[in-house]
């Protein structure tokens, strides 16, 4: 269990742009970062201090309520310069009145509560605009309170290439959730962090759809309440209609062929309304197409092309079928 935590607020003479700069060159801070005037940055010793400063000279320290304020500011105090580069002076404390500072606490307490939810759901780092989003406050307030929180929380603004990342392990991880819940019960059972999701977050989890010609072929469609974790990595609800018709048009046009062609034997168009073959191959070898009809048995793998007499490798098409799961209940 963390430590409860004190903030105090103090008035100084420090200019903050030398102030920043003597900062940045310091062995002795970390985790150093500046948004809207607000520069934040925390020390390596003490440990857990989190120190601001501010284009209106103000200072404010967050320590564990067991450590002695004066001693921190006794270390603060060495790089707090003024423009012309002389020691600055912290001069007054200001005092926040109780309430404001109890809420600073729970809005705090509740971006740190938010921001580790949201990393379990969307499986990585979120920015500031996922936390400001569920919290309810603005983007601005909320930066202030993930950088005071970072030294504890290890927070830091993902980059977009972060992001695609992130995406890219959630889709992976809803595919493998959705097929242990549905199709190995017993694993599923004993994965908790997987049970742990499925049961806080079954919405975004892909319905399964079985091809027909393969045992243990599948293909997964998201719901589109998953496109916020998982962007376009994967197959939507939306895609299983165009992919049904596609699933028609390969049945006769078969695997790895044009709608548009025609058998190169007799000719018979694949698509056409009162087309009765069942499917198209396409050998590459002689360039030719040719249909179930003129083939005389079903291919596989190795038999022979009728027209160039070289072995084929040769796939049958496949097409969704079955929907095994069914994520909406």
């Amino acid at each position: 269990m963390s430590a409860k935590k004190e903030q105090k607020w103090f008035k100084t003479n420090l200019d903050y742009d030398a102030t920043w700069k003597k900062l940045q060159k310091s062995q002795t801070v970390g985790g150093a970062s500046e948004s809207f005037g607000r520069y934040t940055f925390y020390l390596k010793d003490p440990k857990n201090v989190t120190v601001q400063i501010t284009t209106k000279r103000k200072l404010s320290i967050t320590y564990p309520e067991k450590m002695d304020p004066e001693k921190i500011l006794e270390r603060i105090e060495l790089w707090l310069v003024k423009d012309d580069g002389t020691p600055a002076e912290i001069l007054d404390e200001i005092k926040v009145p109780d309430e404001i500072v109890k809420e600073l606490k729970i809005g705090s307490q509740l971006v740190e509560k938010v921001l580790e939810e949201l990393r379990f759901k969307f499986c990585g780092e979120v920015s500031v605009e996922d936390v400001a989003l569920k919290v309810g406050k603005a983007p601005k307030e909320v930066r202030v309170m993930l950088y005071e929180l970072a030294p504890k929380t290890g927070w830091k603004p993902p980059t977009d290439e972060a992001i695609e990342e992130r995406r890219q392990n959630a889709a992976d991880f809803l595919r493998d959730a959705s097929e242990l819940r549905y199709l190995e019960p017993e694993l599923y059972e004993k994965s908790r962090e997987v049970k742990l999701y499925c049961e806080k977050y079954p919405h975004l989890l892909p319905d399964i759809w079985e091809y027909t010609d393969q045992e243990g072929h599948f293909e997964f469609f998201f719901p589109e309440l998953a496109r916020e974790v998982v962007g376009n990595h994967g197959y939507f609800e939306e895609n299983l209609g165009a992919m049904q018709i596609e699933r028609h048009l390969m049945r006769k046009a078969g695997f790895n062929c044009h709608p548009i062609r025609k058998c190169s034997i007799c000719g018979e168009v694949a698509e056409s309304n009162d087309s009765t073959l069942d499917w198209i191959s396409y050998h590459k070898k002689c360039r030719s197409f040719i249909c179930s009809k003129c083939f005389g048995r079903k291919p596989y793998p190795g038999v022979r092309c009728p027209i160039c007499k070289r072995r084929m490798k040769i796939r049958m098409p496949s097409y969704l079928e079955k929907k095994i799961t069914i994520v909406s209940e």
